[in-house]
């Protein structure tokens, strides 16, 4: 068997751990949701979920705006970068999840402006999230799906991105009020 087919994970280096073993690091989601929930919790607690999510804001823009500087930032922090900017939407969007719950709930209900950054919030959820599917297939240094080739999947991903961008300061300029809003 050819290290190839040994690696089904697509890991790229030499002795990756492909299962878990005593003694190696292991990933437990149980264990990282524990934490997770653990540290939310906290932060709710101490008032400073507003400074968390405008951290969190900050750092997505920044990455989103880093990621189009490829030339600059070379093939290898693009893909890490799109790694960060995945974990960091999800943390975006747990971190938002009660108003996102509220809005699906009472949709009909809703204002014409929180309809609309609803609808706009779906789409750039779309949007980045097959963005980042399709630029994981396409890396070819942190992950290798043999797979950069693929024009349609580099036009995909570089359209994408293009509307990713355009989406997310149309989410800023809506989210405004929001953002400056003084409790």
């Amino acid at each position: 068997m050819s290290k190839e087919e040994e690696n089904q994970f697509g890991l790229v280096y030499d002795g990756a751990i492909t299962e878990n073993e005593i003694g190696k690091v292991n990933i437990h989601s149980n264990k990282l949701k524990r934490i997770l929930c653990k540290i939310f919790i906290i932060i709710r607690k101490r008032g400073k979920m507003k400074k968390l999510k405008i951290i969190i804001d900050i750092l997505l823009f920044i990455i989103t705006i880093a990621l189009f500087n490829i030339g600059l930032i070379g093939n290898l922090m693009h893909e890490i970068l799109g790694i960060a900017l995945a974990i960091l939407i999800i943390i975006h969007i747990l971190l938002n999840f009660k108003w996102i719950k509220q809005v699906t709930k009472n949709f009909k209900k809703t204002n014409t402006k929180t309809k609309i950054m609803y609808i706009i919030d779906i789409l750039i959820m779309i949007i980045y999230l097959r963005a980042i599917i399709c630029g994981i297939l396409i890396a070819n240094e942190v992950f290798n799906f043999h797979m950069s080739s693929s024009l349609g999947l580099v036009l995909t991903h570089l359209i994408l991105g293009r509307l990713a961008i355009i989406t997310m300061f149309i989410h800023l300029g809506l989210h405004l009020d929001r953002i400056f809003k003084k409790k």
